[in-house]
C-alpha cells in the first residue's frame, strides 16, 4: 500500500490566542564565541518541522497551567515564598 501527504487547509485556530507555526527550517544553538551563551546551546543544528502545529501566542500562567493539568509541579509557588 502506500500513503499521500496532502497541506491542511488553512483554518482558524481552535482557541483564539493560539498561532500557527507552518513546518519550515531553523538553526538551533549558538556559536561557541557567542558572549554569554552557557554550555547547553550546543552542539549548532539545523532543526527541521515537517509538520505545522498551534501554539499558545503567551506564554502560560501557573494559574491556567495547574487548572488543566491538575496540579503545579513547580518550585516557584506560593508555598516556598514565591507569588
Amino acid at each position: 500500500g502506500y500513503f499521500r501527504v496532502e497541506a491542511a487547509p488553512k483554518r482558524e485556530p481552535p482557541l483564539p490566542w493560539l498561532v500557527w507555526v507552518p513546518p519550515g527550517a531553523f538553526w538551533l544553538g549558538s556559536d561557541p564565541a557567542e558572549h554569554g551563551r552557557d554550555n547547553d546551546e550546543d552542539p549548532v543544528g539545523e532543526v527541521t518541522l515537517t509538520r505545522g502545529f498551534w501554539i499558545g501566542r503567551h506564554e502560560v500562567t501557573q494559574g491556567e497551567y495547574q487548572e488543566v493539568m491538575g496540579g503545579n509541579p513547580s518550585y516557584f509557588t506560593p508555598a516556598n515564598g514565591y507569588l
